[in-house]
C-alpha cells in the first residue's frame, strides 16, 4: 500500500542502516534524492544525511510535496537514500533503498500560494 499525503503537507521518513549480521551501523556516507519519476523530474538534488547509532530521520517538507504537473489527482514521489560503507570511490560500496508515496491534489491551493 501506498502512503497517501496531502499536497504540501510535511512528514517523516525514517532511514535505518545496519550491518551485515543486522545491528545498527552508521555508513562512511550517506545522502538521499527525491524525484518525480513519471517525469523524471529532479524535485531535491543529492543531500547529505548524519545518522546516529544507524538511524536518521528525513524531513520531507511543503516543497518536496508541491505538485509539479497541472491538472492531476495524484502525483508520485521517489526518495532513494544511498549509503556507503567505506570504498575508496565514494558510494561504490554502498547500498540504495526507496520510498515511494502518492501526493494528493487539494484543489482548493493554487499553484502560486
Amino acid at each position: 500500500m501506498t502512503t497517501l499525503i496531502n499536497e504540501r503537507s510535511t512528514f517523516y521518513i525514517t532511514a535505518t542502516f545496519k550491518d551485515k549480521a543486522g545491528n545498527p551501523e552508521n555508513p562512511a556516507a550517506s545522502r538521499y534524492r527525491i524525484d518525480n519519476p513519471k517525469t523524471g523530474e529532479q524535485i531535491r538534488d543529492w543531500t547529505a544525511l548524519s545518522p546516529s547509532v544507524g538511524v536518521v530521520e528525513i524531513t520531507i517538507n511543503t516543497a518536496d510535496n508541491t505538485l509539479t504537473q497541472t491538472n492531476v489527482l495524484q502525483e508520485k514521489r521517489l526518495l532513494t537514500v544511498d549509503a556507503d560503507y567505506g570504498s575508496t570511490t565514494p558510494y561504490a560500496n554502498g547500498v540504495k533503498d526507496t520510498y515511494a508515496w502518492e501526493i494528493k491534489a487539494l484543489q482548493y491551493l493554487s499553484s502560486t500560494e
